[in-house]
Protein backbone atom coordinates (compact mmCIF):
# COMPACT_ATOMS: atom_id res chain seq x y z
CA UNK A 1 0.00 0.00 0.00
CA UNK A 2 0.94 3.34 -0.37
CA UNK A 3 0.12 7.12 -1.45
CA UNK A 4 -0.82 7.34 -6.00
CA UNK A 5 2.94 7.59 -7.84
CA UNK A 6 4.54 5.67 -5.69
CA UNK A 7 5.28 3.27 -8.19
CA UNK A 8 3.22 0.09 -6.34
CA UNK A 9 1.67 -0.91 -9.73
CA UNK A 10 5.37 -0.96 -10.99
CA UNK A 11 6.65 -3.20 -7.77
CA UNK A 12 3.51 -5.82 -8.27
CA UNK A 13 4.20 -6.86 -11.96
CA UNK A 14 8.21 -6.44 -11.09
CA UNK A 15 7.32 -9.18 -8.15
CA UNK A 16 5.36 -11.24 -10.70
CA UNK A 17 8.15 -11.49 -13.02
CA UNK A 18 10.45 -12.38 -10.13
CA UNK A 19 8.20 -15.00 -9.63
CA UNK A 20 7.71 -16.25 -13.14
CA UNK A 21 11.17 -16.03 -13.47
CA UNK A 22 12.19 -17.53 -9.91
CA UNK A 23 14.73 -14.51 -9.31
CA UNK A 24 15.85 -13.24 -5.88
CA UNK A 25 16.58 -9.98 -5.88
CA UNK A 26 16.46 -6.71 -3.29
CA UNK A 27 16.65 -9.52 -0.29
CA UNK A 28 12.89 -10.67 -1.66
CA UNK A 29 13.80 -14.72 -2.88
CA UNK A 30 10.94 -15.63 -5.18
CA UNK A 31 9.17 -19.46 -5.60
CA UNK A 32 8.54 -19.91 -8.85
CA UNK A 33 5.27 -19.81 -10.57
CA UNK A 34 2.73 -18.95 -12.84
CA UNK A 35 1.22 -15.43 -12.39
CA UNK A 36 -2.06 -13.73 -13.07
CA UNK A 37 -2.54 -10.05 -12.59
CA UNK A 38 -6.11 -8.95 -12.45
CA UNK A 39 -6.07 -5.06 -13.25
CA UNK A 40 -8.88 -2.59 -13.21
CA UNK A 41 -6.82 0.34 -13.00
CA UNK A 42 -5.04 0.40 -16.61
CA UNK A 43 -4.90 -1.98 -19.81
CA UNK A 44 -3.26 -4.67 -21.27
CA UNK A 45 -1.14 -2.67 -23.77
CA UNK A 46 0.11 -0.42 -20.51
CA UNK A 47 1.33 -3.88 -18.63
CA UNK A 48 2.82 -5.12 -21.68
CA UNK A 49 4.71 -2.15 -22.14
CA UNK A 50 5.63 -2.15 -18.20
CA UNK A 51 6.93 -5.56 -18.10
CA UNK A 52 9.02 -5.21 -21.34
CA UNK A 53 10.70 -2.36 -19.00
CA UNK A 54 11.22 -4.60 -16.28
CA UNK A 55 11.88 -7.83 -18.36
CA UNK A 56 14.63 -5.88 -20.08
CA UNK A 57 16.51 -4.03 -16.77
CA UNK A 58 16.26 -7.49 -15.80
CA UNK A 59 17.77 -9.15 -18.62
CA UNK A 60 14.88 -11.94 -19.23
CA UNK A 61 12.94 -12.95 -22.31
CA UNK A 62 8.94 -12.86 -22.73
CA UNK A 63 8.30 -15.98 -21.27
CA UNK A 64 8.78 -14.68 -17.83
CA UNK A 65 5.32 -11.95 -18.46
CA UNK A 66 2.31 -12.41 -16.17
CA UNK A 67 -0.82 -13.77 -17.44
CA UNK A 68 -3.28 -10.41 -17.53
CA UNK A 69 -6.27 -9.83 -16.81
CA UNK A 70 -8.68 -6.48 -17.41
CA UNK A 71 -11.35 -6.31 -14.88
CA UNK A 72 -14.74 -4.50 -14.82
CA UNK A 73 -16.25 -5.89 -12.40
CA UNK A 74 -16.05 -6.40 -8.55
CA UNK A 75 -13.59 -9.65 -7.74
CA UNK A 76 -16.37 -11.62 -6.10
CA UNK A 77 -18.47 -11.08 -9.14
CA UNK A 78 -16.17 -12.81 -11.67
CA UNK A 79 -14.90 -15.45 -9.11
CA UNK A 80 -15.96 -18.06 -11.27
CA UNK A 81 -14.08 -16.62 -14.49
CA UNK A 82 -11.08 -15.98 -12.75
CA UNK A 83 -10.71 -20.02 -10.80
CA UNK A 84 -11.38 -21.17 -14.14
CA UNK A 85 -8.27 -18.98 -15.54
CA UNK A 86 -6.77 -20.70 -12.38
CA UNK A 87 -7.68 -23.66 -13.05
CA UNK A 88 -6.73 -23.69 -16.75
CA UNK A 89 -3.45 -22.41 -16.64
CA UNK A 90 -2.31 -23.83 -13.18
CA UNK A 91 -1.73 -20.28 -11.66
CA UNK A 92 -0.13 -19.92 -8.41
CA UNK A 93 0.15 -16.35 -7.66
CA UNK A 94 -3.16 -13.42 -7.94
CA UNK A 95 -1.83 -10.44 -7.67
CA UNK A 96 -4.95 -7.88 -7.56
CA UNK A 97 -4.49 -4.44 -8.78
CA UNK A 98 -6.36 -2.57 -6.65
CA UNK A 99 -8.00 -3.03 -3.63
CA UNK A 100 -11.00 -0.59 -4.06
CA UNK A 101 -12.29 -1.28 -7.68
CA UNK A 102 -11.30 -5.14 -6.80
CA UNK A 103 -13.86 -4.96 -3.78
CA UNK A 104 -16.61 -3.11 -6.31
CA UNK A 105 -17.18 0.10 -3.83
CA UNK A 106 -16.16 3.40 -2.87
CA UNK A 107 -16.89 3.37 0.79
CA UNK A 108 -14.39 0.10 1.27
CA UNK A 109 -16.31 -1.05 4.21
CA UNK A 110 -15.56 -4.54 6.35
CA UNK A 111 -18.63 -6.30 3.76
CA UNK A 112 -16.15 -5.17 0.81
CA UNK A 113 -12.95 -6.02 2.55
CA UNK A 114 -14.78 -9.58 3.46
CA UNK A 115 -15.88 -10.31 0.02
CA UNK A 116 -12.34 -9.63 -1.47
CA UNK A 117 -10.64 -11.54 0.82
CA UNK A 118 -12.87 -14.72 0.80
CA UNK A 119 -12.60 -15.08 -2.86
CA UNK A 120 -8.89 -14.33 -2.94
CA UNK A 121 -8.60 -17.76 -0.16
CA UNK A 122 -11.19 -19.72 -2.26
CA UNK A 123 -8.73 -19.25 -5.17
CA UNK A 124 -5.97 -21.38 -3.20
CA UNK A 125 -3.25 -18.95 -4.62
CA UNK A 126 -0.42 -17.09 -3.12
CA UNK A 127 -2.11 -12.73 -3.23
CA UNK A 128 -0.46 -9.62 -3.76
CA UNK A 129 -3.17 -7.16 -3.57
CA UNK A 130 -2.19 -3.03 -4.70
CA UNK A 131 -4.11 -0.77 -2.12
CA UNK A 132 -3.70 3.01 -2.01
CA UNK A 133 -2.49 4.53 1.79
CA UNK A 134 -5.26 6.57 4.11
CA UNK A 135 -4.12 10.22 3.48
CA UNK A 136 -4.14 11.31 7.48
CA UNK A 137 -0.84 12.41 8.36
CA UNK A 138 -1.88 12.07 11.92
CA UNK A 139 -2.49 8.35 11.44
CA UNK A 140 -0.21 5.55 11.34
CA UNK A 141 0.11 4.40 7.77
CA UNK A 142 -2.66 1.74 6.65
CA UNK A 143 -4.37 0.60 3.51
CA UNK A 144 -6.99 3.07 2.78
CA UNK A 145 -10.69 1.69 3.84
CA UNK A 146 -11.93 -0.43 6.92
CA UNK A 147 -9.62 -1.75 9.84
CA UNK A 148 -9.94 -5.07 8.24
CA UNK A 149 -8.38 -4.55 5.32
CA UNK A 150 -5.03 -4.25 7.76
CA UNK A 151 -6.20 -6.91 9.88
CA UNK A 152 -6.83 -9.59 7.93
CA UNK A 153 -3.58 -9.54 5.44
CA UNK A 154 -0.92 -11.36 6.38
CA UNK A 155 2.00 -9.10 5.91
CA UNK A 156 1.80 -5.35 4.83
CA UNK A 157 4.46 -3.36 2.95
CA UNK A 158 3.74 0.12 2.81
CA UNK A 159 5.71 1.98 -0.15
CA UNK A 160 7.30 5.22 -0.01
CA UNK A 161 9.11 6.69 -3.35
CA UNK A 162 11.16 9.79 -3.25
CA UNK A 163 11.92 11.82 -6.56
CA UNK A 164 15.48 13.18 -7.86
CA UNK A 165 15.87 16.49 -9.75
CA UNK A 166 16.30 13.74 -12.48
CA UNK A 167 12.98 13.28 -13.18
CA UNK A 168 13.92 9.80 -14.21
CA UNK A 169 14.87 8.73 -10.79
CA UNK A 170 13.37 7.34 -8.12
CA UNK A 171 14.12 6.08 -5.29
CA UNK A 172 11.61 3.16 -3.72
CA UNK A 173 11.39 1.92 0.10
CA UNK A 174 9.46 -1.11 1.36
CA UNK A 175 8.55 -0.82 4.79
CA UNK A 176 7.14 -3.42 6.55
CA UNK A 177 4.43 -2.55 8.80
CA UNK A 178 2.54 -6.00 9.76
CA UNK A 179 3.50 -9.22 9.47
CA UNK A 180 1.92 -12.57 11.07
CA UNK A 181 4.69 -14.85 10.94
CA UNK A 182 8.15 -14.37 12.23
CA UNK A 183 9.84 -10.50 12.64
CA UNK A 184 9.12 -7.90 10.61
CA UNK A 185 11.31 -7.57 7.35
CA UNK A 186 13.77 -4.69 7.48
CA UNK A 187 13.41 -1.94 5.28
Amino acid sequence: FGPGGSLKSTLAAWCGILVQAELSACGLKAVKGKVLCLDWETDEDDFNDLCWGLREGLCLQESFQPLYRHCVRPLAEDAETIQNIIATQNIDTVIVDSAMPAAGGTRMAKEDCSSVFATLRAFGTSNLVVAHEVKDPNAHPKPYGDVFWENLARHLIQVKCVEHTDPSLKDVGLFNTKTNWGPKHPP
